[in-house]
């Protein structure tokens, strides 16, 4: 518990915090079998994609999906292997923004698939919306 003091009586109220915890294996691990397969193909070492930057051992663990990149970290492997950040992304079938990624990595409490429905819902709501043209 974390303690909070009143800020007039000087009280210590203790404040207990919740903590969600988000199982995003299966994402991570994804992103990083894509990630290993363009640095290879790109023909790099895991020492040159980190470019000073990160770590081999950093690129290492994105690779293995034991860590969840960052979006600055996304940023600069995708510009390392001229690749759009959504690749490491995206489905086979799934056209994925930036949003889409945010929504993906960042979204406290919310699971792989709970966030793939959002993400779905949204752009079939936005597609209704140019098909129907209200602005034309």
């Amino acid at each position: 518990m974390t303690p909070y003091i009143a800020p007039y009586t000087r009280d210590v109220i203790p404040v207990k915090r919740r903590r969600t915890v988000v199982d995003d294996s299966a994402l991570t691990t994804r992103i990083g079998q894509r990630i290993r397969v363009a640095r290879l193909e790109a023909g790099l070492t895991q020492q040159q994609l980190a470019d000073g930057r990160y770590t081999k051992a950093y690129i290492s663990a994105l690779e293995k999906g034991h860590a969840k990149p960052s979006l600055a970290a996304l940023h600069h492997i995708s510009a390392r292997l001229r690749l759009p950040a959504a690749h490491f992304l995206r489905d086979a079938d799934e056209h994925w923004s930036r949003l889409d990624a945010d929504l993906l990595l960042a979204r406290p409490g919310m699971g792989v698939d709970e966030a793939v429905m959002v993400v779905s819902n949204e752009m079939s709501r936005t597609r209704a919306l140019i098909a129907a043209r209200p602005y034309a």
